[in-house]
């Protein structure tokens, strides 16, 4: 496989492309680099890059094409767009010579702000007949907005919308660091749906274990921000919280460069006393950055509230969780959601300095804000866990290559963890699901959600052995919300089942009978539902997971269990296989064969041959199953 990589930073500057690139070196794959010369974030050509070129005209085993751009200098919004708008210009003029005799199966674009490189590798992409691969890192053109660049009503933001659309289009996978930022994708479109795919980084430094210092025994507190110094990084906030805590036991450390460097310098100078506490280090080696981070207490992570930003999960945050200290995020979004959700520090996505200052001054000083190795682990290993990601990443290229999509499951391996604050359809993912997964009738989308019942799905699954639930033990066993009001049943239900429901729930049953044939004559039936309710779906598969496609397409709120007969069973309406004969692959088949007519038999005789011919052909190999043991 042969890759080319666009991307206008590169070694000897440092992003996580570096990391990438050197990953898939590894996996036996050609890499070539398309960038431009080293000058982040400083503006100036690095010194040792100037005077001897040569030494970085590869990257390990990849080739490195450099093309010229006008430089950053002082990155005000003047010279950056002469800078961003150079390198798209550059990149396809000089890089068409420089790579005219070159083949390529995948271009890859490293979209750092703004993604108009992506341009750059879509001219690419077309040339060379092949597939492009977008990993976007901000928001477009929403991030414009929230810096207060372009307003949305302008006419350059709409023609940005246009561009950015123009680029997801030529895209043929859309990779997100973030799982918000497909919500504000499918906004532009919905049709992208198919092509996007959750990717998120990884920690710039995968250290195995870095102490934590005993920090409740400590009087002296010491909190550290690394990385770029933006405007997205709100550091007016951080100001205004340090003045308000400079007679506080607190030193602040900022390592870093960025547009706003000179400004806090300068708000240094001015304000001597109630700034007295901070120290700003400028840009520093990696590992002089690591023994700073190892003596510090806390990982100050900060940005300003809007769309874009609270959608994105910074590059350093990551990292920050690989080095096992607490954090504090001045931030909203998901960050915020994960660092309250695997407790690994304190979070606020407010804007008031004082409420702010008071948080952090009672979090530094009380006991129990020392973190444990276990929950910095439990993140990294799930979701940022960097090979895992890369051989996916491979995995991708390889399938997108071979003109084939990647189908992705979400597994519940806990199916009861369900909080009911957002919508979702749950069906089981067994023998009937499988085969009219296989032959195309069903087609999971982004809400849909599975629980494990039956046996097949452990041929296809990845990981180690995973509990069976059959649907009428997830029946007996489910807790609704106090929240729900509500029960729809769609499909069939007797009296028996019907009062089976009303006293395990002690909820409304509201029966909806739909009339036997197709599945367009369903669809006139179906009801508005509240947030207050739930539907569940008595129907075979794959019938029920279509309809309850199609609801969700016409409600606003919908939470969906595809049930199938497992109300009929739960009841004791339809006699249940016994528990002792339950493991043995074909006896639940046949044990139902003898209560099903001979409609049933031929659906399973169909549903069974789609599935033998969907593993023939490979159908299967292109499941990608990602595991959710939490709430969803």
């Amino acid at each position: 496989m042969r890759v080319l990589v666009v991307s206008q930073y590169f070694w000897p500057e440092y992003f996580r492309i570096n990391d990438l690139v050197e990953a898939l070196q590894e996996k036996n794959i050609e890499v070539d680099i398309l960038t431009s010369y080293p000058n982040y974030p400083s503006g100036k050509i690095f010194l040792d890059f100037a005077q001897n070129q040569k030494k970085y005209k590869y990257f390990k085993k990849s080739k490195v094409y450099r093309v010229p751009q006008y430089s950053r200098k002082n990155a005000n919004h003047f010279h950056l767009t002469i800078n961003y708008l150079s390198f798209l210009f550059s990149g396809i003029f000089f890089g068409f010579f420089k790579l005219r005799k070159k083949k390529y199966d995948v271009v890859f674009t490293f979209a750092t702000s703004p993604i108009i490189v992506a341009l750059v590798s879509i001219f690419f992409s077309k040339i060379k007949k092949a597939k492009h691969v977008l990993w976007i890192l901000d928001l477009w053109p929403n991030v414009l907005n929230d810096l207060n660049v372009f307003s949305k009503r302008t006419l350059i933001y709409k023609i940005f919308t246009k561009v950015v659309k123009f680029i997801y289009t030529c895209s043929d996978l859309i990779l997100c660091q973030s799982i918000s930022y497909k919500k504000a994708m499918l906004a532009i479109d919905k049709k992208f749906i198919e092509k996007i795919q959750y990717f998120p980084s990884w920690p710039e430094i995968n250290n195995n274990f870095i102490a934590i210092n005993k920090i409740a025994d400590k009087q002296n507190k010491n909190i550290i921000f690394t990385g770029n110094i933006g405007e997205a990084q709100n550091f007016e906030l951080v100001l205004k919280v340090i003045k308000l805590l400079t007679n506080q036991n607190i030193t602040w450390t900022v390592i870093g460069e960025g547009r706003k460097f000179h400004w806090l310098s300068e708000e240094k100078r001015k304000n001597p006393e109630s700034l007295k506490k901070l120290i700003l280090l400028g840009s520093l080696k990696f590992e002089n950055i690591q023994e700073y981070i190892n003596k510090s207490d806390y990982l100050l992570i900060s940005l300003k509230s809007g769309e874009s930003f609270d959608s994105t999960i910074p590059g350093k945050f990551q990292t920050y969780v690989n080095y096992r200290k607490p954090i504090i995020g001045l931030i909203g979004g998901e960050v915020n959601l994960m660092i309250d959700k695997y407790k690994i520090g304190m979070t606020s996505n407010s804007q008031n300095p004082e409420y702010l200052a008071n948080l952090i001054n009672e979090f530094v000083f009380k006991k129990d804000s020392l973190i444990t190795e276990s929950k910095s682990f439990t993140i990294l290993n799930k979701i940022f866990d960097k090979k895992r990601n890369i051989l996916k990443l491979i995995y991708l290229f390889k399938n997108l290559i071979a003109w084939k999509k990647i189908i992705t499951l979400k597994l519940l391996t806990k199916p009861n963890n369900i909080s009911y604050k957002k919508n979702f359809i749950l069906s089981a993912i067994n023998l009937a699901f499988l085969g009219s997964l296989a032959n195309k009738k069903i087609k999971p989308t982004d809400d849909f959600y599975l629980w494990p019942d039956g046996h097949y799905f452990t041929r296809i699954v990845k990981r180690g052995s995973v509990e069976k639930i059959p649907g009428r033990t997830l029946l007996v066993s489910l807790k609704l919300s106090k929240d729900i009001k509500r029960i729809y049943v769609l499909g069939n239900l007797s009296e028996k089942a019907k009062f089976f429901l009303e006293k395990k729930f002690e909820k409304e049953i509201i029966h909806v009978v739909l009339p036997f044939g197709d599945l367009i004559n369903f669809k006139n039936y179906v009801p508005t539902f509240d947030k207050d309710d739930v539907c569940f779906l008595t129907l075979p598969t794959p019938k029920q997971e279509i309809l309850a496609s199609y609801i969700a397409t016409k409600n606003k709120h919908f939470k969906i269990f595809c049930f199938g007969g497992a109300v009929s069973m739960a009841c004791g309406q339809e006699k249940q296989l016994p528990l002792r004969f339950d493991k043995y692959i074909f006896a639940e088949t046949l044990w139902r064969l003898q209560y099903d007519s001979w409609r049933r038999v031929k659906r399973l005789i169909l549903t069974f041959a789609s599935y033998l011919i969907g593993r023939y052909e490979g159908f299967f190999n292109k499941v990608d199953i990602i595991y959710i043991d939490e709430e969803i």
